[in-house]
């Protein structure tokens, strides 16, 4: 009997969080269901300091969640 359709899997990127990916990835093998990985990029707030290049806050905060991003497709890679 399957017991999960759908897994969501909150993860840090980086080593630490490689046992629950892991996990993650074995319930949803077991059970024949989906897995969504994702992280959380916490929202930059006014009175940030800024690089002096001349990088808007948005600018940062679009640019940390493409690092972000990257990290955990690295992550999930086969």
């Amino acid at each position: 009997m399957q017991r999960f359709k759908n897994i969501l899997c909150v993860v840090e990127p980086g080593d630490a969080s490689r046992p629950v990916l892991e996990r993650a990835v074995n319930l949803a093998l077991n059970n024949q269901a989906g897995l969504t990985v994702a992280g959380v990029v916490p929202h930059l707030k006014r009175g940030t300091e800024l690089p002096r290049d001349g990088s808007s806050l948005a600018d940062l905060q679009s640019a940390t969640v493409k690092d972000r991003t990257r990290l955990l497709e690295a992550m999930v890679a086969p």
